[in-house]
């Protein structure tokens, strides 16, 4: 997402007066409920019929996208950022879940410095 759709997603709660409504609890709730939505377009169907609406998968999506856009908006995250580390943690488990041997925790020592920031 670029900086001007952010802007456009803020700018749009902001002219509503939604900002207090727009905590980290409410917004995850919120993506939550949206990613449901998406998800009743496919309950009880095959994948292929569950696309055959694309447009009403195409806005529930926006809809979970907006809402995980402005919480890490809320919380000053960089989603690049966190999806890299994501990334890189799944990379680095995926060879040690061969054996069973990875946690989280074993690897947090190990991210910034795979990521370039230690």
């Amino acid at each position: 997402m670029t900086k001007t759709s952010m802007e456009k997603i803020n700018a749009f709660r902001d002219e509503r007066h939604w900002r207090p409504f727009h905590n980290e609890k409410d917004l995850a709730l919120s993506i939550s409920l949206e990613a449901s939505e998406l998800l009743e377009l496919f309950q009880w169907k095959t994948a292929e019929e569950g696309v055959q609406d694309i447009e009403r998968v195409k806005e529930e999506l926006a809809d979970v996208l907006i809402y995980s856009y402005m919480m890490a908006d809320n919380l000053g995250l960089d989603i690049d950022e966190i999806i890299n580390e994501k990334w890189v943690f799944v990379n680095w488990c995926w060879w040690r879940n061969i054996r069973g041997i990875c946690r989280k925790a074993d690897a947090s020592f190990l991210i910034p410095k795979l990521i370039g920031f230690g």
